[in-house]
């Protein structure tokens, strides 16, 4: 009797790893399919660049500027400007001020530097010693969130960076595939 049922076990068996490879046949590009969808549109990063190339950024409007005046359109006619988004207790922000900072003495005989800030004026105290602490020299505005609200159209996300070319127009943001040195460069051969 042992030798009996022996054979019958080992074809239930031989029945069911047939009955599993095809369910593992069936749902394994199912779940690879569902997979491949969540990882391309449901954990990619989410846009951030705000105005994108080619359109026109708004005025560069604030409450109130250190570092400078306010700039006028005038005084930024026909220049290529950096523009950048920050707000004083934002870790980011202060790392991407020290590739600022450099990127500032590089280019600043040719390119403007404008910094906005929605920290308000009760904030005054912090974002002064943050663009003292990150050797920030360039106008800054603070006070800036609804002109923030323009250029960052996505959402928001600090910090933000655009590069405008001498033609008014983005030239650059930070979902734009190249570096934002090559921007400049770009921008500014663009001008010539």
């Amino acid at each position: 009797m042992i030798h009996d049922n022996q054979p019958a076990k080992s074809s239930s068996s031989a029945q069911t790893a047939r009955g599993t490879s095809w369910r593992f046949v069936i749902w394994y590009p199912i779940v690879a399919i569902v997979a491949y969808f969540f990882a391309t549109h449901m954990l990619r990063p989410a846009a951030r660049g705000g105005l994108r190339p080619g359109e026109t950024p708004p005025p560069l409007a604030a409450a109130g500027w250190l570092n400078g005046a306010a700039p006028s359109d005038a005084d930024l006619a026909g220049k290529v400007v950096v523009v950048d988004a920050w707000f004083a207790a934002c870790p980011p922000c202060r790392h991407k001020a020290h590739e600022l900072v450099t990127l500032y003495e590089r280019f600043r005989d040719r390119v403007t530097f404008i910094g906005l800030t929605p920290d308000g004026p009760d904030d005054l105290p912090s974002v002064r010693r943050f663009l003292k602490d990150t050797g920030i020299t360039w106008p800054n505005g603070y006070g800036a969130a609804e002109t923030l609200d323009k250029l960052m159209t996505d959402g928001g996300i600090f910090p933000s960076a655009w590069v405008i070319g001498a033609d008014g127009k983005v030239a650059w943001n930070e979902d734009s595939p190249a570096e934002l040195a090559e921007a400049i460069e770009g921008a500014l051969s663009s001008a010539r």
